[in-house]
């Protein structure tokens, strides 16, 4: 019945067009949210948001990143009402934060020798490539919409989303140019909108600058620098970012590994 449910409102959020019927749909996703099992929400939600990932197939756009830029903002706008209204809920803030972070960690862009995946992601339809994408481009709405209420989710669990952004990046190195470039914009895009939210300005510059870069050094010297502004702006920080880190190093992913050993060498100098 839920299902049924979730389907008919997801199938309306798709079809209205109004801002006031709009409103409605998304009240109601999110009084199903908040009063059944929210995680079965946001799966279906995140699903349909990669299945117009995949119908879109942003691999395929011809003319370079600025027709790929226009994708990913289309379907950056098409999520917005969705998860600004899950980021400005004083219940559901916190419960979509931690999903979509959890949805991050167990998705990787690439699979190491042996791996065979994480059994308890999402039952989908969707590849892992698009299932991470969709839950990248739906924590930089949630990020951008969340006002005080998101805010305050984030600055909570600060030390997960900064080590999810930070392992990703790792990932991300680990692929071919071509497909990395693919995954690296949005990702540089959700954690500069994550320095935008926490007023981390100085970590801002340092993406901006050296963001895009795909050589080890300079990608592993981002990711000390990333640390150093955590430990010097936010002390407290440290130790749960690393107490999430080191749990890492037993890990199949060499990219994360690097990742997590670059940043948990820079907090230990600090």
């Amino acid at each position: 019945m839920i299902f049924q449910e979730q389907q008919s409102l997801l199938s309306a959020a798709i079809s209205v067009t109004d801002k006031h019927s709009i409103q409605e749909v998304l009240t109601a996703i999110s009084c199903l949210a908040e009063n059944t099992n929210s995680n079965v929400v946001f799966d279906e939600v995140l699903t349909a948001a990669g299945k117009d990932i995949i119908t879109k197939d942003v691999t395929r756009i011809r003319g370079g990143w600025a027709l790929q830029d226009t994708f990913y903002i289309n379907i950056y706008f098409i999520l917005i009402p969705y998860f600004s209204a899950f980021s400005q809920h004083a219940v559901l803030a916190e419960r979509f934060l931690e999903y979509v972070i959890s949805v991050i960690n167990k998705t990787s862009a690439l699979k190491s020798e042996g791996e065979k995946g994480d059994a308890n992601i999402i039952e989908s339809s969707l590849g892992d490539n698009t299932l991470l994408q969709a839950a990248v481009l739906s924590l930089t709405a949630f990020l951008r919409g969340g006002e005080k209420v998101g805010k305050r989710a984030v600055e909570q669990n600060y030390s997960s989303v900064l080590s999810a952004l930070v392992l990703k990046l790792g990932n991300l190195h680990g692929l071919s140019v071509p497909s990395q470039q693919e995954h690296l914009k949005p990702l540089l895009t959700a954690f500069q909108s994550f320095c935008d939210c926490m007023a981390d300005l100085e970590m801002g510059k340092i993406l901006a600058r050296d963001g895009d870069l795909t050589d080890k050094e300079k990608w592993i010297d981002l990711v000390q620098e990333i640390a150093c502004c955590t430990a010097l702006k936010r002390p407290k920080e440290v130790s749960p970012t690393c107490s999430i880190l080191s749990k890492v190093l037993n890990k199949n992913q060499r990219f994360e590994r690097e990742a997590s050993a670059a940043a948990l060498s820079e907090f230990i100098s600090h």
